[in-house]
């Protein structure tokens, strides 16, 4: 018999949580999503830092958020007061944003959008917003 941990994911938009979903899946764990915040934007889950750390000890978290105009992601963890984090609360930063993970496939995006590749741009994360 197959036992599943069960986790929260905290994401900014529903293209972050799809992207988690995936990533998730294909960990070769056994992993199985309790509950999916759709924070709408890295304002909520900035807020709410100390709640998620709090919540962890009962269930584990994986957050992930963007990037964004930080210059680092160790600026972006101290500015939110996200350092010191329990080993059950998984913190990700997509630099700059998921949306470069995406890009940064430009065979598979530009197939995927039916467009050519050199309308992909070469270097994602450096794309301000």
């Amino acid at each position: 018999m197959i036992h599943f941990q069960n986790i929260a994911v905290v994401v900014e938009d529903e293209l972050s949580g799809a992207i988690i979903k995936k990533l998730i899946a294909a960990s070769g764990r056994n992993f199985a999503i309790d509950m999916m915040i759709n924070a709408r934007g890295y304002g909520q889950i900035k807020a709410e830092m100390e709640k998620f750390r709090s919540s962890s000890y009962a269930l584990p978290h994986v957050v992930l958020t963007d990037l964004d105009n930080y210059r680092c992601p160790t600026a972006l963890l101290d500015h939110w007061g996200a350092t010191d984090l329990p080993p059950q609360l998984l913190f990700r930063i997509a630099v700059r944003e998921v949306e470069a993970w995406l890009l940064a496939d430009r065979e598979g995006i530009a197939e995927f959008l039916h467009v050519a590749v050199n309308k992909v741009p070469n270097d994602p994360e450096a794309i301000a917003d």
